[in-house]
């Protein structure tokens, strides 16, 4: 069945659903029963064909991982290498660190010179070491003895289904052993205990490194002896994709891990060009070195997302803020969990987002003291804040040895040295005053500075074009744009802070309102929005019918959406703007990036679509675009990549590499997995193009053939309709608390729909009567939805007066938009376009997601530009 069949077939099915609406009334005849019967058996027949070629490729699949599971047995038995080992690196080594922090004296005055930095690849993508191998997952038909481990990891109860196969204790040390290990390993069922290791991953907010402590404890809790623990976490990881190897000497085993960032006083070998470190004690080691073909991927260290756990170790630190007293709290499990991870580069640290607990207790406690002040007076009442209520003391006094902190540790610690201060004042003042920062690090020295338009004196450095003002948290009493003397005239390395790419949070909002002026939406700030050179700014989204991007008018003709690129000026005006001419509803941007002059579009599209005078062609119905943009706006080129065909309407995990011409040198596709990562777009190192991601279906979580079974002659009412979807619902497992909610979600994630805000509470006054007086202000606000309307993927929500609607910790301004789609383990990701926050009084951030967990009710929100989590259960923590 073609793809333009399999859309009308869905068109007419969700017609004859408004018929039923909007008249009110019944289809009853034979004529209604016989469509009936004609379009189930349609229905039945399409979900034939795509199981069979779901079946087809599993099989391939299947044939695929055991030949490469007994291929890597057969090199394992081959007599291993024995390799030199290295001493662990030390940081800072011969650069004393002042034993006291500097005063700056009242009579320094403040001069202007331009301070020298070293080479920051200013404009240009993270280089990746290779493509990554996306994980293979084999059937899940055998049958298993399944045994649960429970374990605590920093507060957080972990529950894992596991295979008794892999309960596997280490017998001998060699090579012929080792290769027998992985064989019977392999033919465990690894791949559950991996989807919900990963799903753990994600909710904790775990990075790479994190993921490795996440199985390590696993390992722990499950064998004795630590070779045993060494092989399977050697096991998992490389079957995770996350490049591992395996070591022994004198009885001894250690897996070996390699990072893409240098780990500090541990013990590695060199080999292939990659440091790879020895997670045991060992003396000799021994090795092969060919790694696993199913493994490429770096240990990230890295966060890309806020730390996710438990607040039942809240803890407080008084401090004095603008002459009033304050208690910062910080969650202890956090600081646990730094305490635990190893010593890394300064990048990681500058980088590292604050817990939801500090963060909402920094803005809180800090927002009285900074509300009404100018950019200039928030940074110096943040820089004397650090002067004033952090005392200062090397690592070395209080530690015996170098140690970084977090930004978060800078809170339990009682004293702190120059790097944690740098990095504690960059990431505050990226939270409270929305200001762009970088580290300067010198030879035993770090600092910060700040980008800010509104001031021209003092020791400033120049980031494309920008300028930005030495601001040193270690020099007492020291204004904006004073250095130390002692390092003024040195070279000083930069360390960039990711979070908003260089744009301040007033510069961001300025470019996300011209572009809703202009009659388009922002999909995703972190992958649709990127800075260029001289202030200029690059944004990608969608429109519905007119985008106005000054001189040029974007029109849009198809059915569905249109995607947009544009590039805006230093004083935020349009100079120029590109759409992409397509004509299905699945056409959307999916990441953007910049790298040197040039701008990379990735994104879906469906059929035929245009794009600067060139035409892009879908083979099977959904592809995969790239889009290669000058600075001046002239396409230089375009790739695609077609979709199989199977994994359309399931969601796929993708991977795709290019030349610097657009010609596709590789591409995998596979079934959605929890693993899978947001959009990114790198660089690997032979200079070709890496775009990676996940792509989640938009569709009904209950077919509307199922609730037909249930109401043979239609359904009346909307809430007879929810209703009859939540007790389906409820009949899967899903939880009693979020089935209404995903009711709601099932029938708006597909098709034309409208709900109006009577029929919500229709549905509540009739099937949970007690609402109402359990939950009054949620049902008041519900009370003022005047409609939600699904068209094209997006969901609009509209209020009867016109204003925003407070619905417990979460706002929705009149005209939010939003996104849903299922994800791998059957939960739904509510992707915010626009119009919606979180948070409380006069404090409130920009949401991005939130994750429903359909088995136990939880609400996982992700907000603000670091993507911080926090987790609310709807029954617990908003119904009650």
């Amino acid at each position: 069945m073609d793809d333009d069949k399999v859309g009308k077939m869905k068109m007419k099915g969700y017609f004859v659903l408004l018929v039923v609406l909007f008249t009110g009334g019944c289809l009853y005849g034979q004529d209604y029963e016989a469509w009936l019967k004609r379009e189930r058996a349609e229905r039945e027949k399409f979900a034939k064909e795509e199981k069979a070629g779901l079946q087809k490729l599993q099989k391939e699949y299947d044939a695929f991982v055991e030949a490469r599971d007994k291929e890597f047995s057969e090199f394992l038995k081959q007599r291993w290498k024995e390799y030199e080992m290295f001493a662990g690196k030390k940081r800072d080594a011969g650069v004393p660190k002042p034993k006291v922090s500097p005063v700056a004296s009242a009579k320094q005055d403040v001069k202007t010179v331009l301070l020298r930095i070293e080479n920051p690849d200013e404009g240009r993508l993270v280089v990746r070491d290779a493509s990554p191998v996306l994980r293979t997952k084999k059937s899940g038909s055998k049958q298993v003895r399944e045994l649960q481990v429970c374990y605590v990891f920093y507060g957080n109860k972990v529950v894992l289904p596991v295979d008794e196969a892999l309960k596997l204790e280490c017998e001998k040390v060699n090579e012929e052993y080792f290769a027998s290990y992985w064989l019977r390993a392999s033919q465990s069922n690894y791949d559950e205990l991996l989807d919900c290791l990963f799903a753990y991953k994600s909710a904790l907010g775990l990075n790479d490194w994190g993921y490795y402590m996440l199985v390590r404890a696993f390992a722990d809790h499950f064998l004795k002896g630590d070779n045993s623990r060494h092989l399977l976490c050697w096991f998992l990881m490389n079957k995770s994709g996350y490049m591992a190897s395996l070591g022994f000497g004198e009885g001894k085993v250690s897996i070996l891990l390699p990072a893409r960032q240098a780990i500090y006083g541990r013990s590695y070998i060199s080999r292939g060009g990659l440091h790879y470190y020895i997670m045991a004690d060992l003396k000799r080691l021994a090795t092969y070195e060919k790694n696993f073909a199913g493994s490429n991927r770096l240990l990230d260290l890295g966060f890309e997302t806020a730390l996710n756990f438990s607040v039942d170790r809240v803890q407080a630190r008084s401090v004095v803020f603008d002459g009033r007293e304050v208690k910062l709290l910080y969650n202890a499990h956090v600081v646990d969990f730094y305490g635990d991870y190893p010593s890394t580069e300064l990048s990681v640290y500058f980088n590292t987002p604050f817990s939801n607990v500090a963060k909402e207790s920094l803005s809180e406690s800090l927002y009285a003291g900074l509300q009404g002040c100018d950019s200039k007076t928030r940074v110096s009442k943040l820089l004397s804040f650090l002067h004033e209520s952090f005392p200062y003391m090397t690592d070395e006094e209080q530690f015996g040895q170098e140690k970084y902190f977090f930004p978060e540790e800078v809170l339990f610690y009682p004293y702190s040295d120059c790097e944690d201060r740098a990095a504690f004042f960059s990431s505050l003042v990226t939270l409270v005053a929305g200001l762009p920062c970088v580290g300067l690090s010198y030879p035993g020295h770090v600092a910060a500075a700040v980008k800010m338009d509104s001031v021209n004196v003092g020791n400033y450095l120049l980031l494309d074009g920008e300028r930005y003002l030495s601001c040193d948290p270690t020099y007492i009493g020291a204004s904006i744009g004073m250095s130390m003397p002692r390092y003024a005239n040195q070279s000083a390395v930069v360390i960039k802070q990711e979070e908003g790419c260089g744009i301040s949070r007033e510069r961001e909002d300025r470019v996300l309102a011209r572009v809703k002026e202009a009659g388009g939406n922002v999909l995703n700030v972190s992958t649709g929005l990127v800075k260029g050179k001289d202030g200029e700014v690059y944004v990608t989204g969608v429109f519905d019918d007119v985008f106005r991007a000054g001189r040029e008018v974007l029109k849009n003709t198809s059915k569905g959406n249109r995607v947009f690129l544009a590039k805006l000026d230093k004083s935020d005006r349009f100079a120029w703007a590109l759409a992409l001419d397509g004509s299905g509803e699945n056409d959307l941007p999916r990441h953007l990036a910049r790298h040197d002059e040039d701008v990379v579009l990735s994104g879906s599209f469906q059929g035929t679509a245009r794009v600067g005078g060139r035409v892009l062609q879908a083979e099977e119905g959904q592809g995969m675009f790239v889009v290669n943009v000058s600075r001046s706006g002239n396409v230089k080129w375009t790739s695609t990549v077609a979709v199989p065909r199977e994994l359309v309407d399931e969601g796929y995990s993708y991977m795709m590499k290019f030349n610097d011409r657009g010609e596709v040198l590789d591409s995998q596709f596979r079934p959605m997995m929890p693993e899978a990562r947001g959009e990114e777009i790198s660089v690997v190192r032979d200079n070709k193009w890496m775009i990676s991601g996940m792509y989640t279906p938009v569709r009904p979580l209950v077919q509307e053939n199922r609730i037909e079974a249930k109401h043979e002659r239609g359904v009346l009412e909307m809430a007879d309709r929810l209703k009859a979807i939540n007790d389906v619902l409820v009949q899967e497992n899903v939880h009693s608390t979020i089935a209404g909610l995903l009711a709601v979600v099932s029938l708006m994630s597909d098709g034309s729909e409208i709900i109006r805000g009577e029929e919500f509470i229709r549905a509540l006054d009739r099937y949970n009567s007690s609402f109402k007086s359990k939950c009054p202000n949620i049902y008041k606000n519900i009370k003022r939805v005047d409609f939600v309307k699904g068209e094209h993927g997006f969901v609009d929500i509209k209020t009867t007066d016109g204003k925003s609607i407070t619905i417990d910790k979460m706002r929705l301004n009149n005209g939010s938009r939003i996104r849903f789609s299922e994800l791998p383990e059957g939960h739904v990701l509510v992707e915010v376009v626009d119009g919606m926050s979180v948070g409380k009084a006069f404090i409130w951030f920009k949401l991005n997601s939130v994750k429903l967990h359909r088995d136990t009710g939880d609400l996982v929100f992700d907000y603000d530009r670091d993507h911080t989590l926090k987790t609310f259960n709807l029954g617990r923590d908003i119904l009650q």
